[in-house]
């Protein structure tokens, strides 16, 4: 008699539900995105995120799952209108469980700094990350195959709500910085 899903090992209903989740997105080699973060001095621009996105599939034939709590979800929709032939809203889809699960069958992961993040490089995923008002070096990734894009100004580290600059230090990471850091991340990786 066949188990029912609920039956299953945690393990293999992660696998599972992983595996229901790429074939009904048509994924293959995809990067897991996450475009947000607590604070807004914190956020990479959504249009930087399209961008890289485009960038991904066109160069790469990498598709972007974006994820979040469900709460994100309207800003990551932001994002993946219209691009729809290789982006995935995922905002609110996984528990964290799953999430590692997802991670773990990723090509890379880009985002903030920001929990995603953590758990990214807490098991070894490759990875470009974005840095702004926060402390320099104590939460950057240690996997040898990440990348940090961190502009560290004099008034680094700040309060992370009032900018005292024109120019918030997150949005100073240009988008030839994240191209060329995937480069050398996808590089390392084949």
């Amino acid at each position: 008699k066949d188990k029912g899903l609920r039956d299953w090992p945690k393990s293999i209903k992660y696998e599972s539900a992983i595996a229901h989740f790429k074939l009904d997105n048509n994924l293959d080699q995809f990067a897991v995105i996450h475009a947000s973060a607590r604070k807004t001095l914190r956020r990479w621009s959504p249009e930087n995120f399209k961008k890289i996105s485009s960038y991904l599939w066109t160069k790469h034939a990498i598709k972007s799952v974006y994820i979040g709590v469900q709460s994100e979800s309207e800003q990551i929709q932001e994002i993946t209108r219209d691009r729809e032939e290789y982006t995935v809203n995922a905002a609110g889809v996984f528990p964290i469980s799953q999430l590692a699960e997802l991670l773990k069958q990723s090509t890379i992961f880009i985002g903030n700094e920001s929990g995603p993040l953590q758990l990214a490089d807490y098991i070894n995923i490759p990875s470009l990350s974005f840095f702004g008002p926060g402390v320099p070096t104590v939460f950057y990734p240690k996997n040898v195959n990440s990348r940090v894009l961190h502009h560290v100004l004099e008034c680094n580290p700040c309060d992370q709500i009032n900018c005292v600059k024109e120019t918030p230090c997150i949005d100073l990471i240009s988008l030839a910085e994240a191209q060329t850091a995937i480069e050398e991340i996808i590089n390392e990786i084949k």
